[in-house]
């Protein structure tokens, strides 16, 4: 009695004699005068008999995954991976690439997860890095603030008011500072322009000093 042909291992022999895969296993390639078209329409008959279990028994192992991750992972295994089944072994074609599609699949959840935990390593880095150059500014600009500690009160309102915005602060409005010391908006401005020197100056000092 003749032994029954296995269609997946028929249409898998049709396939590989169309194409052939690349020494590095990365890419495959039309076989020069061979019938592609034959091959072309072995895969499909290969897909066909074999996606619905496929993708049952990856959902089942992996329970909400993507639809469009487990297709790419088993359009590229019976394009590429494919040459790597033994029809000799003891595991049937569909079963093999249920397998191979499944760790393919569990592969790239594990390095989309590794990816996304990386750049969120990355990000709080770069909030410490930030954070600390912060710190930089604030000590720098206290220093600066230092340099008025023979100044008026007003002078040293004018000068928190100026530097605000560098520590990430809204300005007090000028016209709050003229109500409190009792100052007409000209001589604030003017007490004003002479604190931005003064600050200028002793910035320049500590920087060069």
């Amino acid at each position: 009695m003749e032994e029954a042909i296995n269609p997946d291992t028929a249409d898998l022999a049709l396939y590989r004699a169309g194409y052939e895969r690349s020494a590095d296993k990365r890419t495959v390639s039309p076989i020069p005068g061979a019938d592609v078209r034959a091959a072309d329409r072995a895969l499909g008959r290969l897909h066909s008999r074999t996606h619905w279990r496929v993708f049952a028994t990856v959902h089942r192992r992996l329970p909400g995954v993507d639809a469009d991750l487990v297709g790419d992972a088993l359009n590229d295994s019976l394009y590429r991976r494919s040459f790597d089944y033994d029809p000799s072994g003891d595991a049937t074609f569909s079963t093999w690439l249920c397998n191979v599609v499944g760790n393919a699949v569990a592969n790239a959840l594990r390095d989309a997860a590794r990816a996304e935990a990386r750049a969120e390593r990355d990000a709080l880095r770069e909030e410490k890095e930030t954070v600390g150059d912060d710190d930089e500014m604030r000590d720098l600009i206290g220093a600066v603030l230092d340099t008025l500690d023979d100044a008026d009160e007003l002078s040293r309102d004018l000068a928190a008011r100026i530097l605000a915005p560098a520590l990430g602060g809204r300005p007090e409005p000028r016209r709050a500072i003229e109500q409190r010391h009792g100052l007409s908006p000209k001589a604030v401005r003017i007490a004003e322009s002479r604190v931005r020197e003064r600050l200028a100056v002793g910035a320049k000092a500590l920087v060069t000093g």
